[in-house]
């Protein structure tokens, strides 16, 4: 019998199959082993060897096919048929327009229509037509509305205000806003006491047991200070010998007969004086001359003041004469009450007052003794100023510094000021991450991602909510079949069409398969850091992904199946 043979040949434009150099179907007849005939069909493809010329236009900083310069490029390249493909690129590198702008306004404020925080982007177009994206970080700074209750002593201040009352205060706040401060203040009254006391030699007082200025603080019940001054004048204790002549039938303080007399005496300061007495009784004689007379008197004066040319303590004693010849015997007991010179160091911190005081100085001040004499007291006062802390949070990306620092952590550093004050910053550094993400998309003839339309190697910089790039690689491969051609690394062809709609998506988008899709199919919402932010099973042609609890920005849909996977971009408002 006759055997019959059908092959399918397919050739390269230029090579011949049996002599054949044209696309057709051919026969020829050969002569099995047997002697029968054996017909072989040929049907023979010649193929074409392309000569394609291209132009493509990328950004600076991106890549086609490895070049990143203008220019014309040629490639050698063998077709899914197997035969040579010279291709010519003719390179065009647009300058990179790429714009971040960081942007602060305050509650109740609008930009560009916005006015909540979050990430915008809008696109605007160059001189040259290509895209100039503008992102946008608004950051709305509240406005703050802050009450407290502050109580201080009196003397000291808040703020600079010294009385009670209600005070507002319009603050600008770091971030450029208003706060509006309300403060109830509470001023404790202090209550200033001068006493002067007086005690007798051997006693005490407070424990004190010397004459000068004492000076105590207490508490008051409601917590203010109670500042009481103590002027302590210790008297003496006097022991005091007097001789006394009287004529007989005279008495002296009711006594008549010739002897020794003791009295105990409360001076005018209240303390005991004891007084001897040596009384004389002379005999009565006839004279017409009148008897001597003798007068004790108690005298107080000032020390650095004198009495009848007397400035020390003691007894002094002088004879006074009448024109009648009789003697006047004086004898003063002087007592010399001293004036206190009282030195004393106070310190004070700024904003507080002393003896209503509040700069640094020397002052005096006079108080008067119960003795009636001046107390001279002199006060060096020094202002202590507080050193002020501020806290500060700074959020800084991955890779930069702030005043040096790197990693995340609590800092302290002192600035010191002209004024000696010193001012300690504690700062509390967040470091934020910088994302770097790998996308593998595959397109259509026709078709075309992000703008592109040509196999390669593209980056997009985005900015995360937390104001740090994040840089998204894509590997964009363009398929000549009128399906997408998801993977190849298992050698088979897994074939699949996928849609989005709308895009940019407002709440809702829809994932729409050509063809009923596979058992297992999932179809996931992720986030600039390849996050899974939603998950959900492919049950139809015609899929709804709720997007309106999403803040805007850029997302990726990933459409799993067979073990292979499709990444499309979503815009969402």
């Amino acid at each position: 019998g006759n055997e019959e043979t059908i092959e399918e040949i397919s050739i390269c434009e230029g090579g011949s199959y049996e002599g054949w150099s044209e696309s057709g179907v051919y026969e020829r007849t050969l002569t099995t082993s047997e002697g029968g005939d054996s017909i072989v069909t040929t049907i023979l493809t010649v193929n074409p060897v392309y000569h394609i010329s291209e132009a493509a236009t990328i950004k600076e900083g991106e890549e086609y096919k490895g070049w990143t310069a203008n220019g014309v490029y040629t490639e050698n390249l063998t077709s899914v048929t197997g035969c040579d493909s010279i291709v010519s690129t003719v390179l065009n590198v647009l300058a990179k327009v790429e714009t971040s702008e960081e942007i602060s306004i305050c509650e109740g404020e609008n930009y560009e229509g916005w006015s909540e925080s979050g990430v915008y982007e809008r696109t605007l177009t160059t001189t040259e037509g290509g895209d100039s994206i503008v992102t946008t970080i608004l950051t709305v700074n509240p406005v703050y509305h802050v009450s407290e209750a502050a109580t201080i002593k009196e003397g000291e201040e808040y703020k600079g205000w010294t009385a009670s009352g209600v005070y507002t205060e319009n603050l600008t706040s770091l971030t450029g806003c208003d706060s509006i401060v309300t403060t109830t203040l509470i001023v404790l009254g202090n209550e200033e006491t001068i006493e002067e006391i007086s005690i007798c030699e051997g006693g005490i007082y407070e424990g004190w047991t010397e004459s000068g200025v004492y000076q105590r603080t207490l508490t008051t019940s409601e917590g203010g200070d109670s500042i009481i001054t103590t002027i302590l004048t210790v008297n003496p204790v006097y022991l005091v010998s007097e001789e006394v002549t009287i004529k007989e039938g005279e008495e002296y303080k009711g006594w008549s007969a010739d002897g020794v007399y003791t009295e105990n005496l409360i001076s005018v300061s209240g303390c005991d004086s004891i007084v001897t007495t040596t009384l004389i009784i002379e005999p009565d004689k006839v004279s017409v001359q009148e008897e001597p007379v003798e007068t004790v008197e108690y005298v107080s004066i000032c020390e650095g003041n004198d009495y009848m040319g007397w400035k020390s303590e003691g007894e002094y004693t002088r004879i006074l004469k009448t024109t009648t010849g009789a003697d006047s015997t004086v004898i003063t007991i002087l007592t010399v009450n001293p004036v206190y010179f009282v030195v004393e160091d106070i310190t004070i911190k700024e904003g507080e007052k002393y003896n209503g005081w509040n700069t640094e100085g020397q002052y005096s001040r006079v108080l008067q003794s119960s003795t009636g004499c001046d107390s001279i007291i002199s006060t060096n006062l020094t202002v202590v100023q507080e050193t002020r802390i501020t806290t500060e949070n700074v959020t800084i990306c991955e890779g930069d510094k702030y005043m040096g620092w790197k990693k995340p952590g609590t800092y302290e550093r002192i600035l010191h000021s002209s004024t000696g004050k010193d001012s300690v910053v504690i700062t509390n550094l967040t470091v934020n991450k910088s994302y770097y993400i790998t996308e593998e998309v595959e397109i259509l003839q026709g078709e075309e991602y992000n703008g592109w339309t040509k196999n390669g190697w593209y980056e997009t910089y985005y900015i995360s909510v937390s104001g740090c790039d994040s840089i998204v690689s894509t590997k964009l491969s363009v398929l000549p079949a009128n399906k997408k051609n998801v993977s190849l690394t298992d050698g088979e062809n897994g074939i699949v069409k996928i849609d989005l709609y709308p895009n940019p998506a407002d709440t809702q988008v829809t994932v729409r398969f050509a063809d009923f899709p596979d058992e297992g199919t999932t179809i996931e919402l992720l986030n600039m850091m390849g996050e899974v932010i939603m998950s959900k099973e492919a049950r139809d042609t015609h899929e709804l992904l709720n997007v309106q609890d999403q803040a805007p920005g850029m997302y990726f849909v990933k459409t799993n199946f067979g073990g292979k996977y499709i990444v499309d971009q979503l815009v969402i408002r």
